[in-house]
C-alpha cells in the first residue's frame, strides 16, 4: 500500500531503522580466497624454467683459464728417473759433491750393501717432486734408505730406513732430530747438516767401515747430550754422597750400607743415563773423564761440605750411634739406682 500523504502541519516522519547485515559464514581455514579482478597466482610445476643469462665474456675468459690451469697443474707431475741416486731440487747438496757422493752410493749397493737414496724437495714448488713421486719411482724396500730434506718444513730431514739396512730402530728418528732440529740448522745451515748427516749414515752402512754390530744408534755425541749425560753423573753423585752421611737405623755405624742400599737409585743415573750414553755412542775419553769427575766432585762436596751437615733423616749429633745409645741406658739405669 502507498504510503498515506503528509498533513499539512505535521512532522516528517523518523526513517525506518536499516535491516541487520546477515550473520557472516564462519570463514574456512586455509588461504583466502583471491579477491575479484585479482591475478590467479601460476603454478611453479607449470611455469617453464628461466633461460641462464648469456655469460660475459670476461667471466668466460677467466673460467677457460683457471680450468686449463688446474687441468695442467693436475696433470704435470715431475717424473722421477728410477736409476737416479740423488735429486736436488732444493739446491742443498754442496756444488761438487754431487759426483763423489753418487759414486760412493753406487759403490756401496754394488759391494752388497743398502740402496740408499738422497733428495731433497721444496713443498709447494710444482718444479719440485713429492714424496709420492719419490715413492713411485724409487719403490723403497726393507733394504732401502732414502733420506728427505725439506728446508721448508721445521725439521729439516726425514729418514725412511728399511728392516734390512743394519742400522738400529731409533737410528732413523736420532739422525733426523740431531742433525735436523732448528739449532743446529741456524748454527750451522741446511747444506752443512745434510752433509754431516749423510756423511754418518754412509759411514754405518758401507760394509768398509760399518761397525761388526752394525749402528744400533748415531755415532758421536753433541753438545746437548753431553750436557745431558754430564747432569744426570752429579746428580748420582749428590745420591751418593748423602747416603754416605745417613746414621739412622738399622745402620747406623755403617755409612757403607747406606750408600749399597741407594746404589739402585744413584746407579741408575751415573751408569745409565750418564755413562751408559756416552759408551754406546764411542764418545772419547775426555767426555767420559767429565761425567766421571763430575760424579766424584758432587759426592765428595755432599759429603765433607758443612752446608749439608744436617741430613733429611735428621743431623749426625742427633742419631746416636750403638755406643752412645748403650752409654744413655746405662746412665739412665745409675739414675734409677
Amino acid at each position: 500500500m502507498p504510503p498515506a500523504p503528509l498533513r499539512a502541519g505535521a512532522p516528517p516522519r523518523p526513517p525506518a531503522p536499516a535491516a541487520a547485515p546477515a550473520a557472516s559464514a564462519p570463514r574456512a581455514r586455509g588461504r583466502a580466497a583471491p579477491r575479484a579482478g585479482a591475478p590467479t597466482p601460476a603454478d611453479p610445476a607449470s611455469t617453464p624454467p628461466r633461460p641462464p643469462p648469456p655469460p660475459r665474456p670476461l667471466q668466460s675468459l677467466a673460467l677457460a683459464a683457471a680450468t686449463a690451469a688446474l687441468t695442467v697443474g693436475a696433470a704435470a707431475a715431475v717424473s722421477v728417473d728410477p736409476a737416479t741416486v740423488v735429486v736436488d731440487a732444493a739446491r742443498l747438496v754442496p756444488d761438487g759433491t754431487e759426483p763423489a757422493l753418487v759414486a760412493r752410493i753406487k759403490r756401496i749397493e754394488a759391494s752388497g750393501g743398502p740402496r740408499v737414496r738422497v733428495a731433497t724437495l721444496l713443498s709447494g714448488d710444482p718444479a719440485s717432486p713429492t714424496s709420492d713421486d719419490l715413492r713411485a719411482a724409487w719403490r723403497p724396500g726393507p733394504s732401502t734408505v732414502v733420506v728427505v730434506a725439506d728446508p721448508t718444513n721445521s725439521s729439516l730431514l726425514r729418514v725412511f730406513a728399511g728392516a734390512r739396512v743394519g742400522v738400529g730402530p731409533q737410528f732413523a728418528s736420532e739422525l733426523a732430530a740431531r742433525y735436523g732440529n732448528l739449532y743446529e740448522r741456524r748454527a750451522g745451515g741446511d747444506a752443512a747438516q745434510l752433509s754431516a748427516a749423510l756423511a754418518v749414515l754412509l759411514d754405518c752402512v758401507d760394509p768398509a767401515t760399518a761397525p761388526s754390530g752394525g749402528c744400533l744408534v748415531v755415532p758421536g755425541v753433541g753438545d746437548d747430550q753431553l750436557s745431558l749425560t754430564t747432569v744426570f753423573s752429579a746428580a748420582g753423585g749428590f745420591v751418593a754422597g748423602f747416603a754416605s752421611r745417613l746414621r739412622s737405623p738399622p745402620f747406623a755405624d755403617r755409612p757403607l750400607a747406606w750408600v749399597l742400599a741407594f746404589a739402585p737409585l744413584w746407579g741408575i743415573l751415573f751408569f745409565s743415563f750418564g755413562l751408559g750414553p756416552l759408551a754406546v755412542r764411542g764418545a772419547p775419553a775426555a767426555d767420559i773423564a767429565l761425567d766421571c769427575a763430575a760424579f766424584a766432585g758432587a759426592f765428595f762436596l755432599f759429603r765433607a761440605s758443612p752446608l749439608f751437615a744436617a741430613s733429611a733423616f735428621g743431623s749426625d749429633r742427633a742419631v746416636l750411634t750403638r755406643e752412645g745409645r748403650e752409654r744413655v741406658m746405662q746412665s739412665e739405669d745409675s739414675d734409677e739406682d
